[in-house]
């Protein structure tokens, strides 16, 4: 399996990023929180994580509420990090870590995010995925530690 690579950081079209496969759907009080944070600081904090595919469509691994907030404020491009030689399964790993470290979410939500996230773990190493060292809290493969 290669290593996942991160291609580029630059702007790519709103339009482009094909948003449907989530673990969960966007939140308007989510989208609704960047709006506010957009219009005080002028600023999207940080950019979406997109996975380029082979016939060159982009597909969103991180960011969901972030994309919405683009649309809505009917922004043509987003600022993204591109990534290629990415699995779905490590796809879907950045997806739940991102929203595990960063995201408000209930109870039921984060059980299933975690739940899933090592489902997918075991499935990594068994399809030859296996880390040599741990990874370090905060990695894009092992996230934050926190008391649940």
């Amino acid at each position: 399996m290669k290593k996942p690579t991160l291609m580029q950081i630059t702007s790519v079209a709103v339009a482009e990023v094909d948003a449907r496969r989530r673990l969960r759907p966007v939140s308007e009080a989510g989208v609704e929180s960047l709006l506010a944070s957009i219009a005080e600081t002028q600023v999207m904090k940080d950019a979406i994580h997109v996975r380029k595919l082979k016939d060159g469509k982009l597909v969103l691994i991180a960011g969901a509420h972030r994309l919405e907030a683009a649309k809505r404020l009917g922004w043509e491009e987003i600022e993204a990090k591109v990534w290629t030689d990415v699995t779905d399964d490590w796809a879907q790993l950045m997806e739940i870590d991102d929203n595990l470290a960063g995201a408000e979410m209930n109870a039921l939500d984060t059980a299933v995010f975690l739940a899933e996230r090592q489902r997918l773990g075991w499935r990594l190493r068994r399809n030859g995925g296996r880390r040599r060292r741990s990874p370090r809290p905060g990695s894009p493969i092992c996230p934050a530690r926190s008391a649940v």
